[in-house]
C-alpha cells in the first residue's frame, strides 16, 4: 500500500509539466507568427510604394512628352500668341493650373508668355507641366510633375511626386 501511495504522489507532481510546456510552445509559435506577419506587411507596403513611385514617374514623363509634342508639332507655347486650339493628352483635355492654388496661382495658360502651364489627369493620375521659353538663347525647358493620385486628392498621405525636366 505504501508503494502505491508514493507512485500516485510521483505521478501527480509531473502532471503540470506537460501543460506548462504546451502553453510555452504555443506562445512561442504565436510570437513567431506575429513577427512574420509584421515583416510581410512592411514588405507589402514597400512594394506598393515602389509601384506608386513608378506610376508618378510615368505620369510626369507623359506630361513632358505631351508638352514636347504640342510644342514641336503645333508651336502651342509660342511667346507671341496664345494657343486657342483644342489640346488633349492621354485622352484628357489640358487645362490651366487651378485658380486659388498658392503654388500655381497667377501662372498663365498655354502660349503668349515666357512661361506656359497646363495640367491634365489621365487614368486617375495627375500631371502639372510648366514650359519655359527663353528667347535670348532659343532655349525651352519643360518641367513636369507627376503624381500617383488624382489632382483633387492633395491630402492623401501616400501621394508621391516625381519630376521630369527636359531642356532643348
Amino acid at each position: 500500500m505504501r508503494n502505491m501511495y508514493t507512485q500516485w504522489l510521483y505521478n501527480t507532481s509531473e502532471r503540470g509539466f506537460t501543460l506548462l510546456f504546451a502553453a510555452l510552445l504555443a506562445s512561442l509559435v504565436t510570437a513567431l507568427g506575429l513577427a512574420m506577419f509584421s515583416i510581410a506587411k512592411k514588405e507589402l507596403i514597400l512594394s506598393s510604394l515602389g509601384r506608386d513611385s513608378q506610376f508618378a514617374f510615368y505620369t510626369a514623363d507623359t506630361g513632358a512628352e505631351c508638352a514636347m509634342y504640342w510644342d514641336f508639332r503645333y508651336d502651342a507655347f509660342a511667346t507671341s500668341t496664345v494657343y486657342t486650339g483644342a489640346t488633349t493628352c492621354g485622352g484628357a483635355d489640358l487645362a490651366d493650373f487651378p485658380v486659388g492654388d498658392p503654388k500655381y496661382d497667377g501662372v498663365p495658360g498655354m502660349g503668349g508668355a515666357a512661361i506656359s502651364t497646363f495640367w491634365f489627369e489621365s487614368g486617375g493620375r495627375c500631371a502639372y507641366v510648366t514650359v519655359t521659353k527663353q528667347d535670348a538663347r532659343a532655349l525651352t525647358t519643360v518641367e513636369a510633375l507627376g503624381y500617383n493620385t488624382a489632382c483633387s486628392d492633395t491630402t492623401n498621405p501616400r501621394r508621391l511626386e516625381r519630376a521630369v525636366r527636359a531642356v532643348f
